[in-house]
């Protein structure tokens, strides 16, 4: 008797937590974060900036896509009148980068005032969702149109129509050459090239522990200091073409997390 006791007891304690396991599934759409949905409009089609003369925003409505991201389609109108060859995303550097370039938005409510805003020329988490968008948009033909990306941030759990702008920015990156004065070269700080691929390494395996962790929790906030600090160390080096190669791919990924 008291062992089918004990055998009643513990089906009873397995009911209970079946119940308690799917009374907290059932609650999980609370625990996640609401989508963005509010709607977006471009009150003008111009792009305000450096690039204005070569790409316009496309007709209609910013989108949230699938990754509660503002997508909006950037149209190129015109060729470059420039040297556009090496120019890379605001934040790039490297032997072969001679300049750089990047899109910001500004959001507005129906009163006029600034809800969002990334600056043009921002980089990393402060700047576009990726760098890639940035690169796609870049090669266009003239009437092909591609997409930017940013974050909702302040938008996040908004609701009703928003008005917004598109910015630009371009700078040519001053390149150093044979012929350059010594503080030239004393601005790179001199690592062997063990040591930097060393330092390509480490980023490489933190980005694997980053890509695992809460974005909310103090851990993934040191992880991602560490690789900041080792891209920038990596950056300011004289970099091989195949280490400058990794050094963009990793950076990407950075961006992609």
């Amino acid at each position: 008797m008291v062992y089918n006791g004990l055998k009643t007891m513990k089906k009873i304690g397995l009911l209970v937590l079946v119940c308690l396991f799917l009374a907290s599934c059932g609650n999980n759409k609370e625990d996640e974060p609401q989508r963005c949905t509010a709607t977006l409009k471009p009150s003008s089609t111009t792009i305000k900036g450096d690039l204005g003369d070569y790409f316009q925003v496309a007709e209609g409505a910013a989108t949230i896509d699938d990754h509660n991201l503002i997508t909006v389609k950037i149209k190129k109108i015109k060729e470059f009148d420039f040297d556009a060859e090496g120019y890379a995303p605001a934040g790039y550097s490297g032997t072969y980068v001679t300049g750089n370039f990047g899109f910001g938005i500004t959001v507005k409510d129906k009163s006029g005032n600034v809800v969002k805003t990334v600056r043009a020329d921002a980089c990393g988490f402060s700047g576009c969702y990726s760098g890639d968008d940035l690169k796609t948009i870049w090669e266009e033909a003239v009437g092909e149109e591609n997409i930017v990306r940013w974050s909702p941030g302040e938008l996040q759990n908004k609701e009703g129509e928003f008005t917004f702008t598109i910015s630009s920015f371009k700078k040519e990156v001053p390149q150093s050459t044979a012929s350059s004065t010594s503080s030239d070269n004393d601005s790179k700080k001199e690592y062997s090239s063990a040591e930097i691929d060393q330092m390509l390494n480490e980023v490489d395996r933190l980005l694997g522990q980053l890509a695992n962790l809460d974005e909310m929790s103090s851990a993934y906030d040191n992880k991602e200091e560490q690789i900041i600090n080792l891209l920038s160390k990596i950056s300011s080096a004289n970099l091989t073409s195949a280490q400058e190669k990794r050094y963009f791919q990793l950076d990407d990924r950075f961006d992609d997390l």
